[in-house]
């Protein structure tokens, strides 16, 4: 628009982009930043206390905040926590993580990275959804967490036609939580030979990986300290 018109035009851009960034934008990731850095303080301050350590807590924070060899870590999961799907549990269990490495500094591994990820990119329902279907798993004998998703009959008939029955979509059958684990490495679908000896029986299997131990660990202490809030 020109004239007149463009300018009140502006003038309306300009006040709703405002009011959004004041409503809406601060006050989301205000709340997801205000998660982050209440759990990281806290478990900070835990592990220290664990080990004795009488130094002010104020004075340790700022060495690790201006430690070089974190940088990266504070800058990566901070813009994670602002991104995050997850408004509460999410970033507090990348705070969680990062006091952990922090204060037994250590080099974040391989697997710290993907819970940083499944943290940011799941919402908190999804995440209590795979808690609970996590909690209902069987365990191998070796410490494997799995669970049945069906079982299929291979080259199955249907109106005289074979199908093929063995696709699984775990979205729909299992939840989009699982999409979102599976994405992230902290599961996958297996076939195991059916229990009966139909050798065309295959049974789908979900199978979870080790670290998802530790993410549920993660989880529930910030749910905990959500719930204590």
């Amino acid at each position: 628009m020109d004239g007149i018109g463009g300018l009140v035009a502006h003038e309306i851009l300009s006040s709703f982009i405002e009011s959004f960034k004041e409503k809406i934008n601060e006050k989301l990731t205000s709340h997801r930043a205000n998660s982050y850095f209440q759990m990281l303080i806290q478990e900070y301050q835990r592990e220290r206390e664990q080990k004795h350590d009488s130094a002010n807590l104020n004075e340790a924070l700022n060495n690790i905040v201006n430690n070089p060899k974190y940088s990266e870590l504070f800058f990566e999961t901070y813009r994670k926590v602002l991104f995050a799907a997850s408004k509460d549990i999410g970033p507090r269990i990348i705070g969680l993580l990062v006091a952990d490495i922090t204060s037994n500094d250590r080099v974040t591994s391989e697997d710290d990275e993907l819970i940083f990820i499944l943290a940011s990119n799941c919402s908190d329902s999804d995440m209590a959804a795979g808690y609970r279907y996590f909690c209902e798993c069987s365990t191998s004998s070796d410490g494997v967490k799995y669970k049945l998703i069906r079982e299929v009959m291979a080259n199955a008939l249907r109106n005289g036609r074979r199908i093929d029955t063995s696709q699984i979509n775990l979205t729909r059958e299992v939840g989009v939580w699982a999409f979102q684990f599976k994405n992230a490495g902290f599961l996958w679908e297996e076939d195991w030979p059916g229990e009966t000896e139909i050798p065309q029986k295959t049974r789908k299997m979900l199978v979870f990986a080790g670290m998802c131990d530790r993410f549920f660990q993660l989880y529930q202490r910030a749910l905990a300290a959500s719930s204590a809030d």
